[in-house]
């Protein structure tokens, strides 16, 4: 390697003379140049070079440069590809999952399982592994466990997603007391409902997993009136009080009718 570098840029040549040990530096950072985008230029401005304009950027210019974004790359060949996959998550909803242990209804919805989500990204090829976690300290000892989880195609298209569970959740189930084990299940919880966000992410659906419905707080349904479902359509909840379509409560007649028909 010579003592003279020679850069050529759009209009302009100009000789950047160092010693070996500073050409090797400025080589080796535009070599291993990282993820903010800093190409030779910009690194020969930590060694003091001038460059074709004549300015150099101070360090706060350099860290609070915008880097500029060329025209967006469809990652798809064509646009229809997207709604078609869309369509084939859907079918393959029907034909892989059991109604029975991957799907639960919530106010007249269906919603995934974990068991769910398992059996569809293995089904599609998707892959989930969490990369991240970390524990928040709350008020009056307690706490929530947050977990990121990533889901891909064979490493490729990743997409993260986080969720999180905290211990009165936990508690809650268990009689509000504190029990052996506690932490470990309210990561496991968070990680499930992080796998479902991430699952849905990468198949471009917005549905929530059923383990974060089922912990939602319940919608305060007293000011909205009475089942206005058709006869045909009314369930009665396991509450023996409500529809189970549309969660809102039947009139004393209609009740007395669904509950002389069990």
């Amino acid at each position: 390697m010579t003592s003279l570098v020679k850069v050529e840029s759009i209009g302009n040549v100009f000789a950047v003379e160092k010693s070996l040990k500073s050409i090797q530096l400025i080589m080796s950072d535009a070599i291993h140049a990282d993820t903010k985008g800093e190409r030779f230029l910009n690194d020969s401005h930590k060694f003091g070079i001038d460059t074709p304009g004549g300015d150099i950027m101070s360090n706060v210019e350099q860290e609070t440069a915008v880097t500029k974004i060329g025209p967006l790359i469809p990652v798809f060949e064509k646009p229809e590809q997207v709604q078609e996959n869309i369509k084939i998550f859907r079918e393959a909803c029907k034909k892989v999952l059991d109604p029975k242990i991957d799907i639960v209804l919530i106010n007249g919805k269906e919603f995934i399982r974990k068991s769910g989500w398992n059996v569809l990204n293995q089904y599609l090829g998707v892959e989930t592994k969490p990369t991240k976690s970390w524990r928040t300290e709350l008020k009056n000892d307690e706490y929530m466990i947050t977990v990121v989880v990533e889901a891909s195609l064979n490493g490729t298209h990743p997409q993260s997603r986080s969720a999180s569970c905290t211990s009165m959740e936990m508690k809650a189930k268990h009689s509000g007391k504190e029990y052996l084990g506690m932490e470990s299940h309210c990561y496991g919880m968070a990680e499930t409902r992080a796998v479902g966000r991430a699952s849905a992410a990468w198949f471009m659906i917005g549905d929530p997993s059923a383990e974060e419905v089922e912990n939602a707080p319940k919608k305060d349904t007293s000011d909205l009136g009475t089942c206005m479902c058709k006869p045909k359509d009314r369930v009665l909840a396991d509450d023996e009080k409500s529809c189970k379509k549309c969660s809102l409560p039947f009139s004393q007649i209609v009740l007395q009718s669904l509950i002389a028909k069990k």
